[in-house]
């Protein structure tokens, strides 16, 4: 490892590209860390004085027979691109002098690289940030969403509004120092990485096992693996972000048989990972999120055969009951259960919520479900997993009926969440003639229930 204190300036002065390898996260810098930044480099500006951003630290990747190194980033990107597009929107602000954007070009790209040329750009991102980087950098402008256009255009703000700051904001840039770290061939990227993230950069646990599984200093096994099987998943992640980490704790309980700590996901992981092979698991983390998503979006395959008790069951919010249902699914798709013992364990599982919710007794629910996968026998599959939750002591217990009926009579049901359910299954009881949509029910539908019920008792009684 090669560490040492260097103006950021010298370090963008060399015939160097970075590049931002597929497995880290996008950009995701917003407004408030530009304005912190363009506040730090003026009052720096200000004071004659330089100063500290941070750590670059990168490795070097396979040399080229050209003039320019390549280095892969490990950390720092976030700030890299920042006072690059910083850098670029002063190009913008100062267009006319030839000599300044000179100066400036001599940051960006590598003097004497044909503009075309795959060695042009001085940093690299990787692919969905890399269009909208290439265009800022290339037309000083770009009207797509997200945070990197979002901070191009507020640093071309700033700059106009303040009119007499930028000599100030390019005389900062000149005192800005950073720790450059370049990597040996016998460090190991991924610790550092953990020991750089480990504190302030609230990575996810998403971002940490995207890392350790696609860290690789073979960048075409790195490219194919990630085109091939993370970068599907990947888009689904972005319509459904907030549910990555919650798909990892689900996988690895269902995996371990016990409900993992939820602040604990990459630790948890990366025990689980000690003798797998990266690439195989991969594929079974990809087969087992397709699955997933079925337990999360409801409407995913209207055709599914497990459709519409999927929908009931997991419409009421099944966050703690996900690892056995998952395990179910999965099973279900491999062929090894049958579509009626699938549903009679979502029923089951249904059943079971709803009856906890309504006698206030969910609490501690995060362990009864995975603890349950274990207790699967493959010959009696269905009949396992029923005689498990029937038979479960202590917390956690099914409510009898008794105990249903009479917490029902005190609960104030019409603002609880599942008080929709509660009239599927009065539907259901009284064979009405038609599955309910959880999502189209109202008040009127109790009224017209009631309605109809009466009326029938009227024309019965006249007859």
């Amino acid at each position: 490892m090669d560490a040492k204190n260097i103006l950021l300036k010298d370090l963008l002065g060399k015939s160097i590209q970075f590049q931002v390898p597929i497995y880290q996260r996008t950009y995701d810098w917003e407004i408030k860390h530009c304005k912190q930044i363009y506040d730090d480099i003026v009052n720096a500006a200000e004071e004659k004085s330089f100063h500290f951003i941070g750590a670059i630290t990168y490795s070097g990747k396979q040399m080229q027979p050209v003039d320019v190194t390549e280095f892969q980033i490990i950390d720092g990107q976030q700030r890299i691109t920042t006072i690059m597009l910083l850098i670029r929107a002063l190009k913008e602000r100062n267009n006319a002098e030839k000599e300044f954007v000179s100066k400036i070009d001599s940051l960006l790209f590598n003097p004497g690289e044909k503009k075309d040329g795959q060695c042009y750009h001085k940093l690299v991102m990787n692919e969905d940030d890399d269009v909208v980087f290439q265009e800022i950098m290339k037309c000083g402008k770009s009207n797509a969403s997200g945070n990197l256009a979002a901070c191009f255009n507020y640093f071309q703000k700033r700059l106009r509004d303040d009119d007499t700051n930028y000599d100030l904001v390019w005389r900062g840039l000149h005192g800005l120092t950073v720790v450059s770290i370049l990597l040996g061939d016998y460090d190991k990227p991924q610790a550092i990485f953990e020991s750089m993230n480990s504190t302030g950069l609230d990575l996810s646990s998403t971002d940490l096992i995207q890392n350790y599984l696609l860290m690789s200093t073979d960048s075409d096994w790195q490219q194919r693996v990630y085109k091939q099987h993370w970068q599907p998943m990947e888009r689904q992640f972005g319509d459904l972000s907030q549910e990555s980490d919650k798909f990892f704790w689900c996988y690895l309980s269902m995996r371990a048989g016990r409900a993992i700590k939820k602040n604990a996901i990459y630790k948890t992981f990366k025990e689980y990972m000690k003798n797998r092979e990266r690439e195989g698991e991969l594929k079974e983390i990809v087969r087992n999120f397709n699955q997933y998503v079925m337990l999360i979006n409801q409407k995913s395959d209207l055709k599914h055969p497990l459709n519409d008790v999927i929908r009931y069951t997991c419409g009421q919010g099944t966050e703690t009951a996900n690892p056995l249902l998952l395990k179910v699914l999965v099973d279900h798709a491999a062929n090894l259960i049958s579509d009626n013992d699938a549903k009679k364990i979502f029923e089951i599982v249904g059943s079971y919520l709803l009856r906890m919710r309504i006698c206030d007794t969910l609490t501690g629910s995060n362990k009864t479900f995975p603890e349950i996968i274990p207790k699967i026998k493959n010959d009696r599959y269905s009949d396992s997993i029923i005689d498990a939750i029937m038979t479960k002591k202590g917390l956690g217990k099914f409510p009898r009926d008794s105990e249903f009926t009479e917490a029902l009579k005190h609960m104030w049901l019409y603002t609880n969440r599942v008080c929709k359910y509660v009239l599927i299954s009065i539907n259901e009881l009284h064979k009405e003639g038609r599955v309910l949509d959880p999502d189209a029910l109202s008040i009127e539908h109790i009224i017209e229930f009631m309605l109809n019920r009466r009326i029938q008792a009227k024309v019965q009684k006249q007859h």
